[in-house]
């Protein structure tokens, strides 16, 4: 059961301050199954894909929405 959900807002930030959010997510004394973790990007020049290869143990939708200007 999710308990709480992050959400991290991802326009054209740099990849290793993502990053550093997620790790610190990630670090807290928490199980996996009591929070999510969500990264929203609206139509950032190099959109956050990376982070299912940086994170292969964070489970990602099926099929993200991606649009611009949403």
């Amino acid at each position: 059961m999710i308990f709480i959900s992050f959400i991290i807002p991802h326009y054209n930030l740099p990849a290793p301050l993502v990053e550093r959010c997620i790790r610190s997510i990630i670090g807290q004394k928490m199980t996996v199954e009591s929070y999510e973790i969500i990264v929203v990007d609206d139509g950032s020049q190099q959109p956050p894909l990376w982070i299912e290869e940086k994170f292969p143990e964070l489970s990602t939708p099926d099929s993200p929405t991606r649009r611009v200007g949403g």
